[in-house]
């Protein structure tokens, strides 16, 4: 949401956002996002239906815990989907995190992804599309991010359930698992 949200802020004249989650999907409407609900049916062909030559940039948010519209773990789906949808010369940006790791709460999809991805070679280098992604890096970012948020436009509080102690913290986590809530602040007491 965070990424459609600037998408918006920075002139963006459509932005999709594609989630499975009703409670995300209408967060998301609410800042003039499109709702895309990839449980209904292939988000790439709700997409084209108003984008017959592609959108020019596309953006995975999710990273390895990428599921597909039955809920069932399908880390190269995102990738799959971006290339797909985005038009000839244009462009896709990974930032949700592509790396192995074992089964946890956050992660319950992390113990079956080895850190390979299936990618379209042939469609991606056919399109001549771009490609972006990795490690952001917060200290080359902060200068520009503090000099939006100094110009008092950007709110991005429309994403904020609560702020919570830090007590209250597994809690939350449960109920973010459980698609209760979408994002909580921690506060610590020091």
């Amino acid at each position: 949401m965070l990424a459609a949200y600037s998408a918006i802020y920075r002139g963006a004249t459509r932005v999709y956002l594609v989630d499975r989650i009703a409670s995300r999907l209408e967060r998301g409407a609410s800042i003039g996002a499109i709702p895309i609900d990839f449980s209904v049916s292939d988000p790439v062909e709700q997409i084209m239906a108003n984008e017959t030559a592609g959108v020019r940039r596309s953006v995975d948010c999710v990273g390895y815990d990428a599921v597909d519209g039955n809920g069932t773990a399908a880390p190269s789906i995102i990738v799959d989907n971006m290339v797909r949808v985005t038009g000839r010369g244009g462009g896709i940006g990974q930032i949700g995190v592509q790396t192995a790791g074992g089964n946890s709460t956050a992660a319950p999809n992390g113990g079956i992804y080895d850190g390979q991805l299936d990618f379209p070679v042939f469609s991606f280098w056919s399109k001549g599309l771009g490609y972006k992604g990795g490690v952001v890096n917060p200290r080359a970012l902060a200068p520009e991010l503090l000099r939006i948020l100094g110009q008092g436009d950007f709110d991005a509080s429309f994403v904020l359930d609560g702020i919570i102690k830090l007590s209250d913290a597994p809690d939350w986590y449960r109920r973010f698992n459980n698609h209760e809530v979408i994002k909580g602040i921690i506060e610590f007491p020091w």
